[in-house]
């Protein structure tokens, strides 16, 4: 009785198998033999700016015959339109999928830029949040300004600290306009209040050196003023020098 009960349930555990798989079979063909009714795009943007719209999302699947609208279902191919909307300098990631309605949905993450770069080259590229490099033309943006002695390398990685350290802080994403580093690689920032220039020096322990300046800022030039310094200076550790006009 034992070894019969075993068959039995062996039997309809793989009957409950086979049925699953024409299940899944029979819901995935579903639909595959209608007209896709259209695409619906998704944009999570944590920028605050419009930096994809949906007609730049049709004319890059256009371009490569990949827009589903007026397809067969059975026809649109997913992963070709994941990877070719991927390609956009300005997506962070792609993820699209069919719906029970006979659409294409698109969901896009936008990166956020968080440092432009107009380096001694002449070369003009943005940083996002994650450190890449974002080569492309994008609207005016209230976002740091990078110049002066730049590589892709030096932005990605050294300025890149520094920007997020800025846009970290409400009162320092606020009062710097722009970053300047010098043929010596010496990194000065720009404030947009005050007449002075602050010298970070070489491009390590910005969180510290950042520390000292507002200490300063609160307990000196909350003092004496905001234009009485032509530069203040917290290159070396522990110390800050200040330059009068």
């Amino acid at each position: 009785m034992k070894k019969i009960l075993t068959i039995l349930a062996t039997l309809l555990f793989a009957a409950y198998l086979l049925f699953s798989l024409f299940v899944s079979r029979s819901g995935n063909e579903k639909g595959e033999g209608e007209l896709c009714n259209g695409i619906v795009v998704e944009v999570r943007n944590k920028s605050g700016y419009d930096l994809i719209h949906n007609s730049t999302i049709n004319d890059m699947l256009d371009a490569k015959g990949l827009n589903p609208s007026g397809m067969m279902m059975g026809e649109v191919d997913i992963e070709a339109m994941e990877n070719e909307l991927k390609t956009n300098p300005l997506i962070h990631a792609a993820d699209c999928y069919k719906t029970n309605d006979n659409e294409i949905f698109v969901n896009l993450v936008t990166k956020v830029p968080i440092l432009r770069v107009i380096n001694n080259r002449g070369e003009n590229f943005y940083v996002d949040s994650n450190s890449d490099i974002i080569d492309a033309e994008l609207q005016p943006m209230d976002i740091p300004l990078a110049t002066g002695y730049i590589d892709r390398l030096y932005a990605s990685e050294k300025l890149y600290e520094l920007a997020l350290l800025l846009q970290e802080s409400e009162f320092w994403n606020a009062q710097i306009a722009q970053i300047n580093v010098t043929s010596e690689n010496q990194v000065e920032l720009v404030p947009r209040v005050g007449s002075h220039l602050l010298l970070l020096g070489e491009a390590s322990n910005f969180e510290q050196k950042l520390d000292r300046l507002m200490k300063f800022y609160i307990d000196g030039l909350g003092v004496v003023g905001w234009n009485k310094y032509s530069s203040i200076s917290v290159a070396f550790s522990n110390q800050v020098v200040c330059k009068k006009k």
